[in-house]
């Protein structure tokens, strides 16, 4: 397992009450590239002749190149069961609806107090009920996309790193349960 396989395990949403485990990664490699015609950095898969909807929940696809620019990244559809909102911009993100339930502090992975991912479980979305990608005011909602996961490199320089689950809890960490009491 890699570093960035088992940083991306270690952070992945925890169970949701009654679930057994967290959500298992769904990795795919990636590397950054300029866009032929605009010359505009861009995050771009590292598979040719895929589709993303043909990678099953918790798998790990290999690339068929040995090159040392690939990184990891997160599957975000509805086989691999994670929703992502990618935030680009915290402040006019943090006025929207989205903003005020799920905010930086439940971030999964960050480049910095402005830049930030919000993993959703979603493995209790029902087949076909599964939310379309789309813009938000600061963000978008990754579901038929990738996010990089903790480690990886932003053509910027910055590394995403994880969020340690004390500085961001949020619907990611399990209920607390009193402590049991014996004896008087």
């Amino acid at each position: 397992m890699s570093v960035t396989n088992s940083v991306a395990n270690a952070h992945a949403p925890q169970p949701q009450a009654g679930w057994a485990e967290p959500v298992r990664p769904t990795l795919v490699p990636w590397h950054n590239a300029q866009h032929p015609d605009t010359g505009e950095w861009i995050k771009k898969l590292a598979l040719k002749g895929v589709r993303l909807h043909q990678f099953g929940y918790g798998s790990v696809t290999r690339s068929p190149w040995n090159r040392r620019d690939l990184q990891w990244g997160q599957l975000c559809t509805e086989g691999a069961r994670v929703f992502v909102i990618d935030v680009d911009d915290a402040a006019r993100y943090a006025g929207t609806r989205t903003g005020q339930l799920l905010g930086r502090q439940h971030a999964m992975t960050a480049r910095d107090e402005l830049h930030f991912h919000v993993w959703a479980d979603t493995r209790g979305v029902p087949p076909g009920q599964w939310p379309r990608q789309c813009k938000i005011a600061g963000a978008d909602s990754r579901s038929n996309s990738f996010v990089p996961v903790p480690g990886s490199l932003h053509y910027s320089g910055m590394r995403y790193e994880p969020v340690p689950p004390t500085a961001a809890c949020g619907p990611r960490c399990p209920p607390r349960r009193p402590a049991s009491r014996t004896g008087s």
